[in-house]
C-alpha cells in the first residue's frame, strides 16, 4: 500500500499544485516572462497564443480541482475511485497532446517552426503519463475490492 499512500499523500497534491501553478502562468502570461519574453509584446505579435493560453489556463484550474477530488475519493476508498484516477491520468495525457497540437498549429500559422526539443519535452510527458496509466491500472485491478464505500 506504499504506492497508494504516495498517490494520495504526494502525487495528487503535487499534481494539483503543479496544475494550479501552470494555470497561473498561462492565464497571466508569466509563462513567457519566465522565458525572458515580454508577454504584452509577444501577444501583440501572436494573439492566437493568448487564446490557447487562456484555454489551457482554465483547463489547468479544472484539472487541479479534479486532482483534489480524485484524491479524496481514493483516500475514502469510494467505489469507482481507481477508475476515476485512471481517467484523470489519461485526461492529463490527452490535455498535453491537445496543447502540443494547438501549439504546433498556431506556430505554423505564424510561420514559426516548432523545434524537436520542444516536441520531445511534451512527448516524453505523454509517454510517461501513459506508462503510469498502465502501471496504475495493473496496481488498482488487484485492489479494486478495497474500494467499496
Amino acid at each position: 500500500m506504499n504506492w497508494f499512500k504516495f498517490i494520495i499523500w504526494c502525487q495528487l497534491f503535487l499534481t494539483a499544485l503543479s496544475e494550479l501553478s501552470n494555470a497561473f502562468l498561462y492565464l497571466t502570461g508569466r509563462y513567457y516572462t519566465v522565458q525572458g519574453i515580454n508577454p504584452a509584446e509577444f501577444y501583440s505579435q501572436y494573439p492566437l497564443f493568448r487564446i490557447v493560453n487562456y484555454l489551457f489556463g482554465g483547463v489547468g484550474v479544472v484539472m487541479c480541482i479534479f486532482a483534489i477530488y480524485t484524491r479524496f475519493q481514493l483516500a475514502g476508498f469510494k467505489k469507482g475511485a481507481p477508475g476515476l484516477f485512471l481517467k484523470y491520468t489519461m485526461i492529463s495525457v490527452a490535455k498535453t497532446g491537445i496543447y502540443v497540437l494547438l501549439y504546433v498549429i498556431v506556430s505554423t500559422i505564424y510561420g514559426k517552426m516548432t523545434t524537436m526539443a520542444e516536441l520531445m519535452d511534451y512527448i516524453s510527458l505523454m509517454i510517461g503519463g501513459t506508462a503510469l496509466y498502465f502501471i496504475n491500472k495493473s496496481y488498482f485491478a488487484k485492489r479494486e475490492f478495497l474500494f467499496d464505500r
